[in-house]
């Protein structure tokens, strides 16, 4: 049997609406605004208190209604803050109080006035060896193919980039709030220097009461192009920059596009409750139409309604389904190399003797690297290795039925993670700490290649948000409370 994205999507229109709470500022809801009223709203949630776990709970994605804490109040969370950071903003850089995120489509957003990792570590210039770009205001500036790395077009953990159905290269914005640089800059942690001299684990501020606590916001952007449909994504003008190193012509090239947002990672540190505040929240959002469920995909431990059993990741492959037409940007059914169809989650090889992956001078800019089929040239063929868990599912229906008629109905919640230390349960998973519900959790547009990767093993890259984050590290080798940012610093 294969299991598709449709009937989820079917099976969570049966799941029952969620209620909402009494309310104190910074008490975790089931409601479309954190301040507890059910309309969509800019105030960013800050804490999970006012629902307290039962004696033994351990974390699971079992939805529940609003009596003690559970997973459908994590997932609320997530909601409210993708909301919030994506509300359109004024002038004067404040949520705009006239217009709303479904009335306004094409403003900058409230996660845009926050400070990239560029400004805050002061890493651009290493970045872009020297290359620069005037940015159009209110233009995005796009120069990395990885969330992660300094100048290496390429994903998280891996040396591979993402290659869109046109055949153009992902790219990533890295952005860090207000309450996060603030802490960074107090305590000097902005340079090698800083750090060496502090010396010690940092402990980000998390959010309480009317403090919104640490946030860092990665994002995926894909070209559009005159075969998408622009109404389908949020957009925004950009100034793409790439160095001479990345160049197939040897010469920098400074390209202006209009990118689509494909996905968003929001990493907030709450207080509340206690036991799970020391490991953050880790929502993570995906476009619809990004990538089909791998065949059989099975829902992620912790879940009953989940099939693995043991450490051992899945296999996760996909079939072409002639009944599923569907324009995914990171799966096209045609593809086919030789007699095969193409395989999934596999990156583009290099050419010959380079060592980096290089922009062509015109679109398609990945044109290098695409795969040859009978039928034509194909990007990175990419499926989704865990079904989405039923909160996720049921809070995403809730929140995308506000979002009708705008670009915002098109995006979904593929999980939010939480943790607690170890477990209290026996079974395959009791070793692993921390513990995360969902155990493996994974964008498609920024882990691609590491969806199921070791839970056990994260040093090779592992499938989990909490599990990878939990070897962040400074440059002086200080525990970086799960932020890699740090690690940039000059």
């Amino acid at each position: 049997m294969k299991i598709r994205v449709l009937s989820f999507l079917a099976f969570a229109a049966a799941l029952p609406a969620a209620s909402a709470t009494a309310f104190q500022m910074g008490d975790a809801t089931q409601t479309l605004c954190a301040d507890g009223t059910n309309a969509l709203c800019s105030t960013q949630p800050t804490d999970m208190n006012g629902h307290p776990p039962s004696i033994g709970y351990d974390p699971n994605t079992s939805e529940g209604g609003p009596q003690s804490f559970n997973q459908t109040f994590v997932d609320y969370f997530g909601w409210q803050a993708f909301v919030a950071l994506n509300w359109p903003v004024d002038a004067d850089g404040r949520p705009s109080t006239g217009r709303t995120i479904v009335t306004d489509t094409t403003s900058p957003r409230v996660w845009t006035t926050f400070k990239t990792k560029d400004d805050v570590f002061g890493t651009e210039k290493s970045a872009l060896n020297g290359t620069d770009c005037a940015t159009k205001k209110g233009s995005l500036k796009l120069f990395r193919t990885s969330k992660f790395g300094l100048s290496d077009f390429t994903e998280a953990f891996t040396p591979y980039p993402l290659i869109d159905r046109q055949g153009n290269f992902v790219l990533y914005d890295v952005r860090l709030n207000d309450t996060e640089v603030k802490y960074l800059l107090s305590n000097n942690l902005t340079t090698k220097t800083g750090q060496q001299a502090f010396g010690k684990a940092y402990d980000f501020p998390g959010g309480s009461g009317t403090q919104v606590g640490s946030i860092e916001i990665k994002s995926s952007w894909r070209i559009m192009t005159d075969k998408d449909d622009r109404s389908r994504y949020y957009t925004s003008p950009a100034t793409i920059v790439v160095p001479a190193k990345y160049s197939e012509t040897d010469q920098p090239m400074c390209i202006e596009a209009v990118v689509g947002l494909v996905g968003m990672h929001i990493m907030q540190k709450f207080s509340n409750p206690s036991l799970f505040s020391n490991f953050w929240s880790w929502s993570t959002f995906e476009h619809a139409l990004n990538a089909p469920l791998a065949d059989g995909a099975p829902v992620s431990p912790v879940n009953p309604r989940s099939t693995v059993t043991s450490l051992a990741p899945p296999a996760c492959n996909r079939s072409p389904d002639p009944g599923d037409t569907t324009p995914y940007s990171f799966y096209n059914q045609a593809c086919q190399s030789g007699t095969q169809n193409c395989p999934v989650n596999q990156p583009p090889k290099l050419q010959g003797s380079q060592t980096v992956y290089k922009w062509s001078a015109s679109q398609p800019y990945a044109s290098a690297y695409l795969t040859a089929g009978a039928n034509g040239k194909y990007g990175t063929q990419v499926a989704r290795c865990f079904a989405l868990y039923p909160s996720a599912l049921m809070v995403s229906k809730t929140f995308q039925a506000q979002l009708a008629n705008s670009p915002w109905s098109n995006y979904m919640l593929v999980g939010a993670q939480w943790a607690a230390n170890t477990t209290t349960g026996t079974g395959p998973f009791q070793k692993l700490s921390p513990f995360a519900a969902p155990l493996y959790l994974a964008n498609t547009t920024s882990e691609t290649y590491l969806q199921t990767g070791s839970l056990t093993d994260p040093n090779k890259g592992s499938g989990s948000c909490i599990t990878c984050h939990n070897l962040g590290t400074d440059t002086a080798n200080n525990p970086s409370n799960f932020s890699f940012l740090p690690g940039d610093a000059q």
